[in-house]
């Protein structure tokens, strides 16, 4: 999974909330203190993350049962470290079902919304090793809108999320240390954002926006027979100035509008648990926070001046879901995420699919079936 993927998938959620609200004032420093103790959160479980070396000296004098050497998917929502050899590629197709039954006001009260929407897409992981520790992902999107009134908007595609991954810490599964990744990167606005024919048909941000992120990742044996691997996350986006928009569209402009949108700062952070049932067999979950400031757009309705805001926003959602692994290089991932609370945006239950393949493409045939089994210190080749 990855927070690309996770974010991508909460762009319903934050189109819709989007629009104004006369209460947003009053809450405005109640959300803030929310937002903050949220990141806050996710935030200091990264960096805990870190101590996790301090386990070194109980491993050494508790010997490691080693019980179960276990395959991983990754979990639904988690982004993944770089892979740890040049020349891997990651490729992982998801099909997602996204329903938006709710809409959280401003002071948290979820209340249903009168003509419900919905979308189903795809979301594409595609990562590659340029080196042992610096891998390039690209991760294309669909989607189809829909809404209740019969509205369907057809298969679109989505902004264009593509990144650069640096390991600076190797995970060491003897002693519990992390493997830390930073990425950086940029969202490429190639979705629809202008000129919709409702505000529902909109796949996209409209503007260039730049991507950073910290991933922290570890793997516990100890004396169990079913090894835990945990994912800790902070990521940001900022966008890289206005666009030009006209009629509807994803800013909450209306027909005949003409002038210039700007799209706010966004940023969270979570963890996931990966619990190995057998070697093959995993449950996962993630607890996820994000947060967006609001957008705005300024310029003419017909010949009127018109300002435009809508709302800071936020949601934290969970994502259970149960991995399965044929092998070391072909795994599957089923679940769902769904909004817990939130902030002046729609309620999000989200079932969802992917399949994972990892191939070295510096042997025949990708190297199957012996995929990996010559990654030193890396024996369990899924990330």
């Amino acid at each position: 999974g990855e927070l690309n993927h996770a974010n991508a998938k909460s762009a319903s959620g934050f189109f819709n909330s989007l629009l104004d609200n006369k209460d947003a004032a009053v809450s405005a420093a109640r959300t803030h203190g929310r937002v903050v103790r949220h990141a806050l959160f996710a935030g200091l479980f990264v960096v805990g993350c870190g101590a996790a070396h301090a386990e070194s000296t109980i491993q050494a004098i508790v010997p490691v049962n080693s019980g179960i050497d276990p395959y991983y998917t990754g979990s639904l929502l988690s982004p993944s470290p770089a892979v740890p050899k040049a020349g891997l590629y990651a490729f992982e197709p998801y099909v997602i079902q996204t329903f938006n039954p709710g809409k959280y006001g401003p002071r948290g009260g979820l209340s249903p919304v009168t003509n419900e929407t919905s979308s189903t897409g795809t979301f594409t992981l595609n990562k590659f090793g340029l080196t042992d520790h610096l891998s390039i992902a690209i991760n294309p999107q669909t989607q189809i809108n829909e809404d209740r009134s019969g509205f369907n908007s057809g298969s679109q595609i989505g902004d264009l999320p593509a990144e650069l991954e640096y390991r600076f810490v190797d995970q060491d599964k003897k002693t519990g240390k992390p493997s830390l990744t930073f990425s950086a990167g940029v969202n490429i606005p190639t979705g629809r954002y202008q000129n919709l024919y409702t505000s529902n048909d909109g796949q996209g941000s409209g503007t260039y926006r730049a991507r950073l992120g910290l991933v922290a990742q570890s793997l516990f044996f100890g004396q169990s027979q079913h090894p835990i691997r945990v994912r800790g996350w902070v990521v940001g986006s900022v966008p890289l100035g206005g666009v030009n928009i006209n009629n509807i569209s994803v800013f909450g402009t209306t027909q005949g509008f003409r002038g210039t949108g700007y799209s706010g700062l966004s940023g969270g952070g979570g963890m996931s648990v990966e619990y190995s049932i057998t070697q093959k067999l995993v449950f996962a979950s993630d607890f996820q926070f994000s947060a967006s400031r609001a957008s705005s757009a300024y310029g003419f309705l017909g010949n009127l001046p018109t300002y435009l805001r809508g709302s800071t926003s936020d949601n934290f959602q969970i994502a259970p879901a149960v991995e399965y692994s044929f092998n070391d290089y072909f795994g599957i991932i089923a679940g769902s995420s769904f909004t817990v609370e939130g902030h002046n945006t729609s309620q999000v239950i989200q079932p969802q699919i992917a399949f994972n393949f990892v191939l070295d493409t510096t042997k025949p045939m990708g190297g199957i079936p012996l995929l990996f089994t010559d990654v030193p210190g890396f024996e369990n080749i899924k990330y």
